[in-house]
């Protein structure tokens, strides 16, 4: 099969190499999840890209097929499969966005493949997940899978092998998972279902940091819808890295806090917060990560010039009380 690779939009050309290749011995199964996990690991990194605010997008109904691949070509000898976007219809709004997507998927693995520190452009958790599943047909006769993508201004390539497999695993083995709660603002939800893993998002912007995004099931949409606009504390599962840092949380509660009654019976109602639900001391404490105390001198802060006095912190809290209540705010 020869078409010109000039017909095609953004022609994405998959080559595995490995002793199943050569023997022609290439489980179908296996290359059929290969190539699942492939269009996994798009649809994340599409999703990613078209849900930022700075990109312009907001990925609606038909948005996913904007980065679906279509096989358009195969290669024997070395395995390749070259796909490519579908056509470009005249109705898209955002016709450049699986250019877009395709372009950090390459680059990105790319990225890790070269001990990248941060978070490639459109890349997170669950890309990294995502990927991980592609690095698996490396356990089934494949010594590497490549990609190559061709783009206007030049041609990406990016490589996955054993040593980028174990790159990413150790990128994976600095994130840890943990059982936390998170205070803040609940002031974003989305109940379109990502196609990845079919959970909804919402974001909590706590007081000090950044927001964090949060991923809920449909079981949980009445009772995040109902947070939305207040003060809430989130109880979930987050991934953390390294340095503390939330890289992901998947909410299992949610408490409006504050006092505001629900109109009816329901996931969010009753129980306010952890504090009216019945769990001890010792509960409340693992649940927000409270460790105890065995050294005094620990618990001092620096944060305040010795030069001043007690009477002027003091001062200090008064001042600020008052500003807090002025702009309707609680500290």
């Amino acid at each position: 099969m020869t078409q010109g690779i000039k017909k095609f939009r953004a022609p994405l050309t998959i080559r595995l190499e490995g002793p199943s290749v050569k023997n022609h011995r290439l489980a179908l199964n296996g290359l059929a999840s290969l190539l699942k996990a492939v269009q996994r690991v798009i649809d994340v990194v599409g999703e990613n890209l078209a849900g930022r605010p700075e990109s312009g997008h907001s990925h609606g109904k038909g948005m996913h097929r904007a980065w679906e691949l279509q096989l358009v070509e195969v290669s024997l000898g070395s395995l390749s499969l070259v796909c490519d976007l579908p056509q470009k219809a005249q109705s898209e709004l955002f016709p450049d966005i699986g250019e877009k997507t395709l372009d950090a998927f390459v680059s990105g693995i790319d990225s890790i493949a070269r001990n990248g520190n941060e978070y490639p452009k459109g890349f997170d958790v669950r890309v990294l997940s995502s990927l991980k599943d592609v690095a698996r047909s490396l356990d089934h006769g494949i010594d590497s899978v490549s990609f190559s993508l061709e783009m206007s201004e030049g041609r990406k390539r990016a490589l996955v092998d054993n040593k980028t497999r174990e790159k990413l695993l150790a990128r994976i083995g600095q994130l840890s998972t943990r059982r936390c709660a998170i205070e803040g603002r609940l002031l974003m939800v989305d109940l379109r279902e990502r196609s990845s893993d079919a959970t909804m998002v919402c974001r909590i912007h706590p007081s000090v940091g950044r927001p964090v995004e949060c991923s809920f099931s449909r079981n949980h949409a009445d009772m995040v819808l109902w947070g939305l606009g207040k003060n809430v504390q989130a109880v979930g599962e987050a991934i953390v890295s390294e340095n503390g840092d939330i890289r992901r949380f998947s909410i299992a509660y949610l408490y409006v806090l504050g006092g505001h009654e629900p109109e009816k019976e329901g996931p969010a109602s009753g129980a306010h917060s952890p504090f009216h639900s019945g769990l001890d001391i010792d509960e409340l404490a693992k649940l927000q990560s409270v460790q105890p105390v065995y050294d005094f001198d620990a618990m001092l802060g620096d944060f305040w010039p010795e030069d001043q006095s007690v009477d002027d912190f003091i001062a200090a809290i008064r001042r600020l009380r008052e500003e807090s209540n002025l702009s309707g705010t609680k500290k």
